[in-house]
């Protein structure tokens, strides 16, 4: 569920002085001007300004001159909306003078000036006494700051103890120094443009400068191609390009910032990294077809997430990893919110999913003991203590062998008399918790939970009667070879409406038609997993058996 979070960007201000030239500029010739443009600029001031349009409001902390250009840029922050926190000085102001040609493509001089008294001290006093859990601290223009670089390491790592999201714009560094390497392991998510990352990592090609930078601690890069759109890099996984979909192109300034903006305005509604991107481009195209700081209505942008949402597909080689990158997605959200709510499956799906939890927990790896934990399903007329039962399968292989809190566990119970009430009681705890992370497995038949073939995608959590064939698969350990006629089950509805991410795995052939049908079907009521695709962030793990391709190193 979305969560009412804060963004922080923090970094340059300056004023932009923006030129359109039609004709090459000559030395020892005078040219006239058709106009000047002046506005905000500096990568986090244009960030803020952006991301005050498309609703999400950030507050920036930055610094400001003394000079005819005061005035001007705090009545127009004013006029945007941006709330902001700025260290005065008797410095001049920082300037940027911009010279756009017919393409749309600038060429820039600048000062810093002011921007000198941003140092790690001062920012670490304007910054970590409002920070909370989930917030999203936004650093861009880091090479314009030219104090800011002594002590940048320890701050990032006092503000990483919040369990807050950083993002990290590098700009284009003036000196040539180049140098974030010892910053990488502190940084959620880096963004470059592809002039900037050659600079910053060796390599001969995209992919192997940032290979290089996942190697000194870098998880997921972004770089922005400009006219090409931009392309996701996430550590272990093969990276995606994502077209431009910009048409005509004026003013290419600011397109960076408002990606960025784009972007986090993404993960702020915790939409997919490829929904994220999608943002981030349907924001840039927006900006690049004026001059100035546009951005879209937040109802276009989430119109056009809604055209071209879809789910993530991830294919690991094998169902090892496919455990692996599972449990590793797990970990790492607990690392971000250690009090985070994940709903749990059972069946053979998930078992090596619950090793590899329980082994990083002895290995100090992972905390469960802030976290809380839902069961999905269960039969009708097993106690929780029945061996059979998914209650006690989940006590078994995972609950019961890290330190999961009892009051944080939440299981149904099938062998009470009033079913009906057991999953109305069921249903408001998870109406009132959220699910943060909602694991999946996925039947033969198509069936997610106990949502059998059939199942109303408008379903809550109720009692249901079994598929004689999920009975048969399900029946080896119960007498007779056959499971229980009925059970309680999570609802679809449930599971959509009330979940930030949504995480289905599946593994082996057997699985491969429901799996294919659940991407390319619109039948949800043949294949219940269909009802889940309007959710903007449900990313599928499956092995090579089931999609048959590969996606993941």
């Amino acid at each position: 569920m979305v969560e009412k979070r804060q963004v922080f960007s923090v970094g340059d201000l300056c004023i932009d002085v923006l030129q359109e030239i039609k004709n090459p500029v000559e030395f020892g010739k005078e040219h006239s001007l058709k106009d000047l443009n002046f506005s905000i600029g500096g990568n986090a001031a244009n960030f803020a300004v952006i991301g005050s349009k498309l609703g999400f409001k950030p507050k920036l902390l930055s610094a400001i001159g003394k000079d005819f250009a005061t005035s001007f840029l705090k009545k127009n922050l004013s006029k945007a909306n941006v709330k902001r926190s700025l260290i005065s000085c008797n410095e001049r102001n920082a300037f940027s003078i911009i010279l756009v040609d017919r393409r749309g493509e600038r060429a820039i001089q600048s000062t810093k000036s002011c921007l000198k008294e941003l140092t790690a001290k001062r920012i670490e006093k304007m910054l970590l006494p409002g920070l909370t859990q989930g917030d999203v601290v936004f650093f861009g223009g880091f090479y314009h700051l030219p104090n800011l670089r002594s002590g940048f390491k320890t701050l990032l790592k006092k503000i990483k103890k919040h369990n807050v999201i950083v993002c990290f714009d590098t700009c284009f560094d003036t000196k040539r120094i180049w140098s974030i390497s010892q910053f990488l392991p502190f940084i959620d998510f880096l963004f470059v443009n592809d002039l900037e990352l050659k600079h910053i990592a060796k390599g001969s090609t995209m992919q192997k400068r940032v290979v290089s930078l996942f190697n000194k601690g870098s998880n997921v890069v972004v770089v922005k191609q400009a006219g090409k759109g931009a392309s996701l890099f996430v550590k272990d996984f093969k990276p995606e390009q994502f077209k431009s979909v910009a048409g005509k192109v004026v003013d290419t300034t600011g397109a960076g910032d408002a990606f960025n903006a784009g972007f986090v305005l993404g993960l702020m509604n915790d939409w997919s990294l490829d929904n994220c991107m999608r943002s981030g481009n349907f924001v840039a195209a927006k900006k690049v077809q004026v001059h100035g700081l546009a951005a879209p209505s937040v109802s276009a942008v989430k119109h056009f997430i809604s055209i071209h949402n879809k789910p993530t597909l991830v294919v690991a080689r094998n169902y090892d990893e496919l455990s692996k990158v599972a449990a590793q997605h797990v970990i790492n959200l607990l690392k971000r919110k250690p009090n985070a709510s994940i709903a749990l499956p059972t069946g053979k799906t998930p078992k090596k999913l619950y090793k590899l939890l329980v082994s990083a927990y002895k290995k100090g790896k992972v905390n469960f003991s802030k976290a809380s934990f839902f069961a999905l399903d269960e039969y009708v007329g097993l106690k929780k203590s029945d061996k059979n039962s998914f209650s006690y399968f989940l006590m078994n292989n995972f609950l019961s062998k890290v330190n999961a809190r009892k009051q944080n566990i939440h299981l149904l119970d099938g062998s009470v008399k009033n079913l009906k009430k057991e999953a109305a009681k069921y249903e408001t705890v998870i109406g009132r918790k959220g699910i943060d992370l909602c694991i999946l497995g996925i039947g033969e038949n198509g069936h997610v939970a106990f949502n059998e073939p059939g199942s109303c995608s408008y379903g809550l959590t109720r009692l249901v009667k079994l598929k004689h064939h999920t009975r048969k698969v399900n029946g080896g350990c119960f007498s007779e070879n056959i499971a229980p006629l009925k059970a309680i089950t999570v609802g679809l509805k449930t599971i959509r409406e009330n979940s930030a991410e949504i995480l289905l795995l599946a593994s082996g052939k057997h699985k491969r038609k429901a799996v294919l049908n659940t991407l390319k079907s619109k039948d949800f009521m043949k294949w219940p997993a269909v009802a889940l695709k309007p959710h903007k962030n449900f990313m599928v793990i499956a092995d090579k058996a089931v999609a048959g391709k590969k996606r993941v190193d």
